[in-house]
């Protein structure tokens, strides 16, 4: 039996319908038939089983509700034993065929909003998107387990600063299970966007009103790139019902991404490529032994003097 996690996040198309300031998406490169990806996932369900992993799939673009091979990629990835859970990022635009509610280990449908303020969030993600991804939460949470993914920029840091409780309220209500909080960096279209990138002071501000906010240890939470809120209590929503979880730096030894071209990053957001899977014999030496020097040397640089990594942060 596979019993380590391994994290995936499989962005299967480039393609989208909105124009995100802050998108890292990398609209140049070719992407994968039906075909290629069953035998790309198959490369991974052999890498998985040969290094006993159990393996958490996240499906995600671009929009991936654009691409047609969604549904019969999510499906057969459904009926692997290596795989255990199958997840999605959308953002929110796109009501996904019902044949989703099929697939039993899909998890959760993580929708992506930036503000519960109609202006902030259209800012970032286009002109109407608040309005037309909100009304469509009124669908989703009957059929799906929804999170919601929000990235702290300094478009919107400071709203969510002063109104924090009115943000996760505005979310909860609706019945939104999860809400994610990562921190934004600049890569692929949005290289130019540097101004955006938060200092470290203004997410520690956040990470202290969170603490405040949800009387949790702000000690403990300012180590970590990313904070995830849930509600365990869907019905009956209120403050004590949240649980906060943090999330450590995966970068290549407990997950990777993988683009729509089959090329492996050790993590999306950093621009330093390993293999392409579907190249067999590098696929086999530099991943399946395990973190390989590669790897490594690219762990070290980031824990050095790269932004990307959250332990350079001074605290």
């Amino acid at each position: 039996m596979n019993n380590k996690l391994f994290h995936i996040q499989w962005h299967i198309t480039e393609r989208c319908n909105l124009k995100c300031t802050h998108c890292y998406r990398e609209p140049y490169r070719k992407e994968l038939g039906f075909d290629e990806l069953i035998s790309l996932a198959n490369k991974i369900i052999k890498f998985a089983n040969n290094s006993g992993r159990s393996l958490i799939i996240t499906l995600t673009g671009g929009e991936p509700f654009l691409k047609p091979e969604v549904y019969d990629l999510a499906l057969y990835l459904d009926n692997i034993d290596a795989v255990k859970t199958i997840n999605f990022i959308t953002n929110g635009t796109i009501i996904p065929d019902s044949i989703l509610q099929t697939i039993s280990k899909l998890n959760m449908l993580y929708v992506s909003l930036e503000s519960h303020q109609r202006e902030i969030n259209d800012l970032i993600r286009g002109n109407s998107v608040f309005k037309k991804v909100t009304k469509n939460l009124e669908q989703l949470v009957y059929n799906y387990k929804i999170g919601l993914m929000t990235t702290l920029l300094n478009s919107n840091i400071h709203s969510l600063i002063d109104q924090f409780e009115e943000f996760i309220n505005f979310f909860f209500s609706k019945g939104i299970y999860e809400i994610v909080f990562e921190r934004f960096i600049p890569v692929g279209e949005a290289k130019k966007l540097k101004h955006e990138l938060l200092p470290n002071e203004k997410i520690l501000m956040f990470y202290k009103k969170l603490a405040e906010v949800l009387d949790v240890d702000y000690d403990i939470l300012k180590y970590y790139p990313a904070v995830k809120l849930r509600n365990n209590y869907k019905d009956d929503f209120k403050l004590e019902s949240i649980e906060v979880l943090v999330a450590e730096c995966i970068f290549g030894r407990d997950g990777f991404a993988i683009l729509c071209d089959g090329t492996i990053y050790p993590c999306r957001r950093f621009d330093t490529p390993i293999v392409n899977v579907l190249d067999d014999e590098k696929f086999e030496i530099e991943l399946i032994k395990g973190i390989t020097d590669k790897i490594k040397e690219q762990i070290k640089i980031a824990q050095q003097d790269c932004f990307v990594c959250y332990a350079t942060i001074k605290i």
